[in-house]
């Protein structure tokens, strides 16, 4: 069974080689979803984060009110760093993700520093750029009434919640990469030497779905997704039963069916007289997982 590997701390290394160097790493972007991909994108979301911890101060209310002198900065000193289309649409995704890292930062520094397991102790050890200044001004920030307020509510919403995800830095890219490559040691394993065969298929949404949330030991995060994954395993056995029916009841020479997958639309075309299926992709992605 796949399993999650929590991150420790982030070495970034390689990459202040790079710069120093003069070169830059080049990141690849999804065309469909503008998101980073490719072998490079945990290192190039390791840095997102580091700008979030280190160049945005943490007494900042909201990311709206971040200057837009300081955001223009950091777009720079990406675009120095990595090989990625220097863009206003591409400036604005990457800065969205970075809002996102900047908000976990700042509820993390609350959750551990000052209602958790590291209460007392000053998070300017770990970043140097919180001095003890900003940081008695964040905890005076945390514990206003308004705050609290706000923590309650947030606090009653998660306890709602049934189901909890655990991803890497690299996110589901990183994670689908993962189960890409046990796919392909699987298929590999199986097939003889003398047979030549296409790689597996990239995961579906609901393998996606379920391998985000399981824990060390192959463990579910919680009973809530135990429940889902049996269901959503028994409903793609249903629809499985009900197309082959189906296409046997109504005895046609060829089925033409649009399929949504991977973000994009793909044609499949079924021949089940000569046993035979083919995958039309304007893309040239790949067909579905076992798909023959």
């Amino acid at each position: 069974m796949f399993s999650i590997r929590f991150k420790g701390p982030t070495k970034m290394k390689y990459v202040a080689t790079k710069h120093f160097k003069g070169e830059r790493i080049h990141v690849d972007i999804d065309e469909i979803t503008e998101q980073p991909i490719g072998d490079s994108v945990a290192q190039f979301m390791s840095t997102i984060g580091v700008h979030a911890r280190t160049k945005i101060s943490i007494l900042i209310p909201s990311w709206d009110d971040v200057e837009e002198v300081v955001k223009n900065h950091i777009w720079a000193n990406i675009t120095e760093t990595w090989d990625i289309p220097n863009t206003e649409r591409m400036r604005r995704k990457i800065l969205s993700i970075m809002a996102e890292r900047w908000r976990a930062y700042k509820t993390t520094l609350t959750s551990k520093y000052i209602f958790g397991g590291k209460k007392g102790e000053f998070p300017g050890n770990e970043n140097h750029t919180i001095d003890q200044e900003t940081w008695d001004a964040f905890i005076k920030s945390r514990m206003s009434e308004e705050f609290m307020k706000k923590r309650k509510k947030a606090q009653e919403a998660h306890a709602k919640k049934e189901t909890s995800v655990i991803t890497s830095r690299g996110g589901y890219q990183l994670l689908k990469k993962k189960i890409m490559k046990e796919k392909a040691m699987k298929h590999q394993a199986s097939q003889y030497d003398i047979v030549v065969s296409d790689p597996p298929s990239p995961p579906m949404r609901h393998e996606l779905w379920k391998f985000a949330r399981i824990k060390n030991m192959s463990e579910f995060t919680t009973e809530a997704t135990k429940e889902i994954v049996r269901k959503i395993g028994n409903k793609a056995d249903e629809v499985q039963a009900y197309i082959q029916n189906w296409m046997f009841d109504s005895n046609k020479n060829v089925y033409l069916a649009p399929y949504f997958y991977d973000a994009h639309w793909q044609l499949i075309v079924i021949c089940p007289v000569e046993s035979r299926s083919l995958c039309f992709c304007s893309m040239y992605k790949p067909p579905p997982v076992d798909f023959n």
